[in-house]
């Protein structure tokens, strides 16, 4: 990992570093053990040219570690900024991780986003936590024009603690955002395998790019999971093919499709019988 240093011209010429986090998985779930690493980095792949939030995890103590992967989700090198990352991983093993982002915004203003992967980084869900947007710049009086970069996130608990400094009032104040995300455990109806089929209701809704959506299998079939807009055209397929039982997760929509604001619908079928989600993108 590379991280970042300098200035960002686009917010006030406000003082940045890579500032990396660390996080382990204490809980009792399949990666117990895990170590996380997130920091802010560009120009090393899979970040772009600007700065983008990226995670390294290592599953056996450290001795090794993956490539990076890609925390927001909006498309690489679309000139949008992600820094000042703070992550936690909660008591079901998901990994959190919150940040300041511009993508919704005009290029000198910012918004906090939780960003959540339950499958151990593999795919993420993204959604807006602050209830305002801000324009970052240097703390009046303060030196080598830091803006207060130290976000911060606790899992306590079933609920999310989300931090960070912004002067949207004129001053510079703290702020706090409590989110309750679904309980992973709960829906792995307390560790043992699904005793019946279900397509759960898509975790963050609306979503605003992506969202993931969990099914249970409690018996070996044949599983295919079909998306469709409000008029029945079917716009992805996200799975199609055998499942041995357990709880799984997709994201929707796929790696380098681009939806516009709507309603879709969301189907699992099986022999067993068919089941539907409405799912509402918002931009």
């Amino acid at each position: 990992m590379n991280g970042i240093n300098g200035t960002l011209s686009a917010k006030g010429n406000i003082r940045v570093n890579g500032l990396p986090q660390v996080a382990i998985d204490r809980s009792s779930g399949p990666r117990s053990g895990w170590i996380y690493v997130v920091t802010t980095e560009k120009n090393l792949s899979p970040a772009g040219g600007d700065p983008d939030v990226i995670l390294h995890r290592s599953t056996d103590g450290g001795t090794t570690w993956s490539a990076g992967i890609r925390v927001n989700q909006d498309p690489v090198d679309n000139g949008r900024i992600q820094y000042f990352p703070a992550m936690d991983i909660d008591p079901d093993g998901a990994i959190n991780i919150i940040f300041c982002d511009d993508r919704n915004t005009s290029a000198d203003s910012a918004e906090i986003l939780l960003a959540r992967s339950i499958d151990g980084g593999d795919t993420w869900s993204e959604q807006v936590v602050s209830n305002h947007r801000f324009k970052p710049k240097p703390i009046i009086g303060g030196s080598s024009n830091y803006q207060g970069d130290h976000l911060a996130l606790l899992a306590v608990g079933r609920k999310l603690y989300a931090l960070w400094m912004d002067d949207s009032s004129g001053l510079y104040q703290i702020w706090l955002a409590v989110v309750t995300p679904p309980s992973d455990a709960a829906e792995q109806e307390g560790g043992r395998l699904p005793s019946r089929f279900a397509l759960i209701q898509n975790y963050p809704n609306p979503f605003n790019p992506a969202t993931t959506v969990t099914y249970h299998v409690p018996r070996t079939r044949h599983i295919t999971l079909t998306a469709y807009s409000i008029l029945g055209e079917e716009i992805a397929v996200l799975v199609d093919e055998m499942k041995p039982p357990g709880v799984y997760h997709v994201s929707f929509p796929p790696a380098g499709m681009t939806l516009t604001t709507g309603v879709y619908v969301v189907r699992m079928v099986t022999e067993e019988g068919s089941w539907t989600r409405k799912v509402l993108m918002v931009k």
